[in-house]
């Protein structure tokens, strides 16, 4: 049997190689040696590693299902970055099993923390995942909020985001004028 760092970085290469199912497995494995060794944050980690890995193998079933508990073990120890984050998986799992109104809670819960984190680059993620759901409801006005404020928060803007960015600014100038 592996040890705890040897099945990371097993899982770490197995997912690098787009082997999405082995890594999930092995990432599921870390977490219950975590739990076995009573370190419930590293085995909530590895669970968020594990539903990462399942929803890039198209499985959000399993991705949804093994960090459904986890944010309330972070919001117990004070983690709100990691409660974000997860947020932000629970919701994206939500999203691929089609339940585009959960999902679209989870991400505004998601935003609202990693806002308050100053998780910035993680905030624009999230951002931009509730304003293609509110595009998606027929909600474009406050999907171009959305988008505006996602790519306020970006760090670092590609060629097609900084248009977008013009676009939005233009667009919301055009509003604000009536």
């Amino acid at each position: 049997m592996m040890d705890i760092s040897q099945l990371k970085q097993t899982a770490d290469s197995a997912y690098h190689k787009k082997n999405y199912l082995k890594a999930a497995a092995l990432y599921q494995q870390a977490a219950h040696q975590y739990e076995q060794e009573n370190l419930p944050v590293e085995a909530a980690e590895m669970k968020n590693n594990a539903s990462v890995a399942f929803l890039q193998a198209n499985q959000p079933k399993n991705a949804y299902e093994i960090i459904q508990n986890t944010d309330s073990l972070f919001v117990e120890l004070g983690l709100l970055d990691k409660q974000g984050l997860t947020l932000g998986n629970q919701a994206a799992a939500l999203e691929a099993l089609g339940k585009t109104d959960e999902a679209l809670e989870k991400y505004i819960s998601a935003s609202e923390i990693l806002k308050s984190t100053g998780s910035k680059d993680n905030r624009a993620y999230v951002l931009k995942r509730i304003s293609a759901i509110q595009i998606k409801k027929g909600q474009q006005v406050e999907a171009l909020g959305s988008m505006g404020a996602a790519l306020d928060n970006a760090e670092k803007l590609s060629g097609r985001e900084k248009l977008l960015k013009k676009l939005t600014d233009m667009v919301f100038n055009l509003i604000q004028r009536g």
